[in-house]
C-alpha cells in the first residue's frame, strides 16, 4: 500500500513539474515573439529611415555645394552613411546574437530538473 502511494505522489508530482515547465514554456515563447516583432520593427524602421535620409542629403548635398566641391562633398557623405549603416548593423546583430539566449529560463530549469532526478537515481 506504501508502494502505491509513494508511486501516486512521485506520478502527481511529475504531472505538476511538467505541467510547470510547459508554463515557463508558453511565457518564455510570448516574450521571444514580442522580442523578434521588436527587432523586426526596429530594423525596418531603421532601414527605412536611413534610405530616406541617403537620399535627402544626396539631394542637398547636390543643391548647395558648388559644383567644384560637389564631388568631395558626397564622398565624405557617403563615406559618414557608411559608417552609420556599419553601427546599425553592429548593434542589430549584437541585438540578436549579443543578449540572453532564446528560452533560456526553461533550458535552465530543465537542466535543474535532469540534475536533481540524476542527483536521486544515484542515492
Amino acid at each position: 500500500m506504501n508502494a502505491m502511494r509513494s508511486l501516486s505522489l512521485v506520478g502527481s508530482a511529475l504531472a505538476r513539474l511538467i505541467e510547470m515547465r510547459v508554463r515557463l514554456f508558453a511565457a518564455e515563447f510570448q516574450l521571444e515573439r514580442m522580442r523578434l516583432i521588436r527587432y523586426l520593427i526596429l530594423s525596418i524602421l531603421g532601414a527605412t529611415l536611413l534610405g530616406t535620409a541617403v537620399l535627402v542629403t544626396t539631394a542637398l548635398m547636390v543643391l548647395a555645394v558648388e559644383e567644384e566641391n560637389r564631388l568631395t562633398v558626397l564622398a565624405s557623405v557617403a563615406v559618414f552613411l557608411f559608417v552609420t549603416a556599419a553601427l546599425c548593423i553592429g548593434f542589430s546583430l549584437q541585438y540578436v546574437f549579443g543578449g540572453d539566449t532564446p528560452f533560456k529560463g526553461s533550458t535552465d530549469a530543465l537542466r535543474e530538473d535532469g540534475e536533481c532526478l540524476l542527483s536521486l537515481v544515484k542515492d
